[in-house]
């Protein structure tokens, strides 16, 4: 999902303040060269929320240029109410995480997995910023059985693109041992029935946590965001459309991104195969009328 992508000059924030943006483009530059000693502080989600910018990373650099620029996060807004439950597999520094934490409220919870330690220590630092009390969070993997598993941590730039197993051909990263528990295990069954939304961004693990997390869609049937990405089921030895079907076995209906962020499209398992790369993600619902009457705009194909 939020992913460090090249700068280019149709970016949105360079439309908008081309002064203050090139401004910033420069000096980041310039703090790439001469990092400060502690992150950045820079506003996002329409200035409710703060997250820190570390500008030795080509995320940390781009937040810090333009904001951040993560189109999903009005759906996670259109769908969360006060009072409820959010999901966040793969939470990375927690953009998901506190925009959900800041919807649901105080008397709401975000439960959120990270099983890099460096990359949690950065999502418990963004909670503890922003005053968010109402984030449990958990430095594991997701996954179908509890346990532990092989990990590859990428270095530098690459680091939102860690995931579970040994490195691929040509990867340069670290392998390592983490902690991987369920959803079914970790969230309480009393709550189960209040999760609004499931989100994950797990780099092709997918599969597992949705069967680690089978009894809670048996029973709540909660909608889910996901990446798809074709490719990064290769390691696991799936095949993309066993994901699919696992879903809509369970009478789950998928919708597509368009490219107007307020508006997903119906589709059929082989339109998701060919998604588009910029924003490949996946919403899986069991009832289109419940997401439209929070505000997401269905539309069929076509």
């Amino acid at each position: 999902m939020a992913k460090a992508a090249p700068m280019n000059f149709s970016n949105p924030a360079l439309r908008r303040n081309p002064i203050r943006t090139a401004v910033r483009v420069a000096w980041s530059m310039a703090l790439k060269r001469r990092p400060p000693t502690r992150p950045l502080v820079v506003p996002f989600d329409e200035g409710r929320l703060r997250i820190y910018a570390d500008m030795q990373t080509a995320f940390g650099r781009q937040m810090y240029r333009f904001g951040v620029l993560e189109p999903d996060l009005r759906l996670v807004r259109h769908l969360l109410r006060p009072g409820e439950v959010f999901v966040d597999g793969g939470a990375h520094v927690g953009l998901f995480s506190l925009v959900a934490a800041h919807a649901v409220g105080p008397e709401g919870t975000v439960y959120s997995f990270e099983p890099v330690s460096e990359t949690f220590r950065q999502l418990a630092a963004n909670a503890l910023l922003n005053g968010l009390a109402n984030v449990r969070m958990y430095c594991e993997a997701l996954g179908a059985i509890s346990g532990e598993t092989d990990f590859t941590v990428m270095q530098g730039d690459r680091a939102p693109w860690s995931h579970m197993g040994s490195p691929s051909d040509g990867e340069v990263g670290v392998r390592l041992k983490v902690p991987v528990a369920t959803l079914a295990e970790r969230i309480p069954t009393e709550v189960w029935r209040k999760i609004a939304l499931v989100k994950l961004d797990i780099e092709g693990a997918e599969l597992d946590a949705l069967r680690g997390g089978e009894p809670i869609l048996d029973a709540a049937h909660p909608p889910i965001l996901m990446e798809f990405v074709p490719g990064h089921f290769d390691g696991f030895g799936i095949k993309p459309h066993d994901v699919l079907a696992f879903l809509t076995d369970k009478a789950y209906r998928l919708l597509r991104p368009s490219d107007d962020p307020e508006v997903w499209i119906s589709c059929s398992p082989e339109q998701a195969m060919h998604l588009d790369p910029e924003r490949p993600n996946l919403l899986a619902t069991v009832s289109l009328e419940a997401v439209s009457r929070r505000g997401v705009r269905v539309v069929n194909d076509g």
